[in-house]
Order: structure tokens, then C-alpha cells, then sequence
């Protein structure tokens, strides 16, 4: 009950968190926007000068990272019936300069997933500025969020919802919950 309770909270919370980051400074609404799909070899490689970057973000993110990977290797076929793979996980990237999706370019203060090539990626300007104004729980959100996409790429097309961004905050929560109730032990 306490899972579904936070993958609602998140549900809701979530795209308004957003809205009131990102959207003043942009002039226009949630940047998060997603691309597609990319894998988990936790690539994780900090374009930005360490100086840049919040103290302890960078291993926030590689955290992110494992624990949600983790919790998908041990419950994915438990919940899909089905073998789990991780995507890979390309991480940082800066502005337009990231790696393309589909032959599209990414977005500045963004984060996605990349479904025809299966990675995820994200600004670390985003996650800096969401890291300075909510907390560390800020890139958690994030990459369970777009994780949340990767799943969705990997389960039955009829279990997918049209609110996918939606669902996607909804797995975010569920794997968030999951993870610290599997506790030290499932990491």
C-alpha cells in the first residue's frame, strides 16, 4: 500500500516539480520531453569540469543507477515473465552535443530515453539545478522516471498506458519504493 501511495504522490508530484524548475527559466513549459531509448554498463562519464558539478552528484547519479538497475534484475521477470536486460546508460551529456536518438539531437536541460538504440541520457545542467533547489533525491527521480521508459519498451505493448509519461513516474515510484524495501541486501 505504501508503494502505491509514493508511485501516486509521484505521479502528480512530479510533472509539477518539474514545471516549476525548469519552466520559469525557459519561459515555456516542462522541459523533460522524451526522446526514445538506451542500456545499463553505468557509462557514466561527467562532461563537465568536477567544479561544475554539485559535490556528491555525480555519485548520486552512479547510485541512481545501480539501485534501480538492481531492483529490474531481480523483479523483472518476477512481474513480466519475461528476461531482463539493462540498457546502457550513456549518462552526462552536454546541451545539444549528446548522443543521438533516431538521428535526433538531444535537448538542452533534458534527460531521455532512447528506445531504438536503448540508452538513457541527461543534461547534467538538469540535474545540477534540481539537485541545488529539491536535494539529492532529485536524480533518483530522474533516472527511475526515464528508466520507467525503458520498461515500458520491454513489457507487452498492451500493458503500456497512453499517459506514458504518467506511467513512467508511476514505475519511477514503485522502483524507488521497491529498491529500499529490498533493502542493503538486494544491492
Amino acid at each position: 500500500m505504501a508503494a502505491l501511495r509514493l508511485a501516486t504522490a509521484a505521479a502528480v508530484v512530479f510533472p509539477l516539480v518539474v514545471h516549476l524548475l525548469v519552466a520559469p527559466s525557459r519561459g515555456h513549459g516542462p522541459a523533460l520531453m522524451p526522446l526514445a531509448t538506451v542500456g545499463a554498463a553505468a557509462l557514466i562519464t561527467p562532461l563537465s569540469t568536477p567544479g561544475d558539478l554539485p559535490p556528491g552528484m555525480a555519485r548520486d547519479e552512479q547510485i541512481a543507477v545501480a539501485v534501480v538497475d538492481g531492483f529490474w534484475k531481480r523483479h523483472f521477470a518476477e512481474y513480466f515473465g519475461r528476461k531482463y536486460h539493462s540498457p546502457l546508460v550513456v549518462g552526462d551529456y552536454l546541451g545539444g552535443r549528446g548522443p543521438s536518438c533516431d538521428g535526433r539531437r538531444p535537448l538542452s536541460m533534458n534527460a531521455f530515453y532512447c528506445k531504438p538504440q536503448d540508452f538513457l541520457a541527461w543534461d547534467p545542467r538538469l540535474m545540477a539545478a534540481g539537485y541545488g533547489k529539491i536535494g539529492r533525491a532529485w536524480v533518483y527521480l530522474i533516472i527511475a522516471h526515464e528508466w520507467g521508459h525503458t520498461i515500458q519498451a520491454r513489457v507487452n505493448r498492451r500493458l503500456v498506458s497512453v499517459a506514458s509519461e504518467l506511467q513512467a513516474d508511476c514505475l519511477a515510484g514503485a522502483e524507488l519504493a521497491g529498491a529500499q524495501r529490498d533493502g542493503p541486501a538486494g544491492r
